[in-house]
Order: C-alpha cells, then structure tokens, then sequence
C-alpha cells in the first residue's frame, strides 16, 4: 500500500507526464539557439569581479525577455549542462521589466519583442535572434541562414560596452559594425 508521500509522488509525476504531453514540443531551430545561447556564456571573460572569478558556486544569470520562445527546454539544458561542471553554474530567469535586469549576465531579446530592446545597463551581454544586428544595441545575434544557425558579433558594440569575448569566437563568428554610433 503507498504512503501519502508516495501517492502525492505518483499524482504529481502523472501531473507532469501530461503537462509535457500536451505541451507543445519546441522546434529544432530554438533548440539548436538554446544550446548555442548557453554555450557562448563560456567565451565570455567575465567582469573583472574578483569574487565572480573566483567562486564558482555564483551562477551565470541568463536573462530571457518575454515572450521568450524556448519555454522549459533552456531550463533543462541549463540543468543538464550543470551537472558536473567545474565553472559557473547557469541560472535561467525570465524578464519582464528593466528593474528585473540588474541581476543579469546575459540578456537575450528575442526577435521582435520590443519590451527590453531599448533598455541598455552595463556589464549585460545582450544576444538575440534578430537577422541582423548592425546598428542595433546588440552584442550577438543567433540567427537562421540558409537552414543553418550562425551567430554574428557586433564588434563596435561590445568594444563601446567593454565586453570582453574570447578570441575562439571571434574566429568562428561573423564580425560585424556599426554605420553610425548607437549609443
């Protein structure tokens, strides 16, 4: 016979199971963005904090700004990329106003939501998915080409922000500038 802890156990995963099952599933194209969304955190030289540098238990707060299209699958990436790491943990936190920002690393806005797209604190790393981010307040863009997820770095942006990238993915990433100053 079950106990009430073991029956309020089963209810719940039965609750969840049911959930996913009538969620609907997130296309290859935004799974492919989150991976790649919490894989670029890695060649981010983080503030010069010494404290951040140095304790690992602190979390990367990755920000997402609503409507956000990943849904819980960034979660549990996050989760999954976790587990047994010796770097900095990620936490995902979903945004609705700019007094919310304060705690982020990373901000992503994702295309065409304009609710965070002009709100610009310092020391955020801001991604999205926008086509292109010249003359935008960007710092990276995951975008579709061709059937194929890039990512394009606007080098006046984060040269203006003092955002520190490693060189890998400046090697790896379409470089692009500004026509005229944004800030």
């Amino acid at each position: 016979m079950f106990s009430h802890l073991n029956k309020s156990l089963l209810i719940l995963c039965i609750a969840l199971l049911s959930f996913s099952a009538n969620a609907e599933p997130l296309s290859k194209e935004y799974q492919v963005k989150a991976a790649v969304l919490l894989k670029l955190t890695k060649f981010i030289a983080w503030h010069d904090d010494s404290l951040f540098n140095h304790d690992l238990s602190l979390p990367i707060n990755i920000c997402l700004s609503q409507p956000e299209p990943f849904g819980f699958y960034i979660d549990s990436l996050a989760e999954e990329q976790n587990l047994g790491s010796n770097k900095h943990p990620m936490k995902i936190m979903r945004v609705s106003s700019k007094d919310e920002l304060s705690v982020c690393h990373v901000l992503f806005v994702p295309k065409g939501a304009d609710l965070l797209a002009h709100e610009h604190p310092n020391k955020i790393l801001f991604i999205t998915d926008e086509d292109s981010i010249t003359d935008t307040h960007f710092h990276i863009s995951i975008y579709t080409q061709n059937s194929k997820i890039k990512f394009a770095v606007n080098i006046d942006n984060v040269r203006q922000d003092k955002i520190k990238l490693k060189s890998q993915l400046l090697h790896i990433a379409k470089i692009v500038k500004n026509s005229r100053d944004t800030h």
